[in-house]
């Protein structure tokens, strides 16, 4: 997600399926009350756990 890797490459790379990809990132969007990936960022910065 951090790189913008498409759900299925994360999928592979992380050897689950990519409806788990789906499900982790929609766990993170409602954690961090955000809609869109862009916005997940943003968010982390904000709360200064993104390194800049």
């Amino acid at each position: 997600m951090i790189n913008g890797k498409p759900t299925k490459e994360v999928a592979n790379l992380l050897f689950i399926s990519e409806g788990s990809v789906r499900k982790h990132v929609s766990k993170v969007f409602k954690k961090l009350n955000v809609k869109e990936r862009m916005h997940t960022f943003y968010e982390l910065i904000r709360l200064g756990k993104f390194p800049l």
